[in-house]
């Protein structure tokens, strides 16, 4: 019988557990979704402003500028549709609607029912194989998220990665977002003051 519960518990701990990763992960996965389309717009919107002012004031930087920029932006493109975020990010949503049904399911379960929690088992292992699975930081942000009291609450050294991640997320994305103003003001430098590309 202690067998029987340590089963049960077990897996209902995994369960909840994954599921609330698989939450993270949907949030995660539907901001980034949100960042590229801004990032699109952003580009685009910064490129319709560089061409205005290259009708009225033709230099080589700024050409130079919109070609640079458009093979970005082509490239920020690409990149957002091979990644699939909106799409990943509803599938992590089924999947923890599934899990959250499995696991009020085994919790209605009798402790005894060895077939039926088995079953249920197995049932979890299936919906996680349908889709991918979260990562470390997903898993990171759960842990800082839940009681303190719980015997998995993050450790010190997963507060620094789980920090050291963000710091990476929000480095990556700021400077995706200043790139093209580094990319406007360095082709500038490079043809005024290094005479790279002949001036008109």
């Amino acid at each position: 019988m202690d067998n029987a519960i340590t089963i049960k518990e077990d897996l209902l701990n995994k369960i909840w557990i994954t599921k609330k990763c698989r939450i993270n992960t949907a949030m995660r996965l539907e901001n980034d979704n949100k960042f590229f389309l801004f990032l699109s717009f952003y580009y685009s919107v910064f490129l319709i402003i560089l061409s205005i002012i290259n009708l009225y004031k033709s230099g080589n930087y700024n050409s130079l500028t919109l070609v640079i920029l458009s093979i970005s932006t082509t490239f920020i493109v690409l990149f957002y549709n091979f990644q699939n975020y909106k799409e990943r990010a509803l599938s992590m949503k089924n999947v923890y609607i599934e899990l959250d049904q499995i696991y009020i399911e085994l919790k209605t379960i009798d402790k005894s029912n060895i077939d039926k929690i088995l079953k249920i088992s197995s049932d979890y292992s299936s919906v996680l194989s349908s889709v991918e699975n979260h990562n470390v930081y997903d898993f990171l942000v759960f842990q800082y998220e839940i009681d303190k009291k719980n015997t998995l609450h993050i450790s010190y050294i997963g507060i620094v990665k789980l920090f050291g991640l963000r710091f990476l997320y929000f480095l990556i994305k700021f400077s995706m977002i200043i790139l093209p103003i580094i990319i406007y003001f360095t082709v500038y430098f490079l043809l005024k003051h290094f005479n790279v590309l002949p001036t008109p």
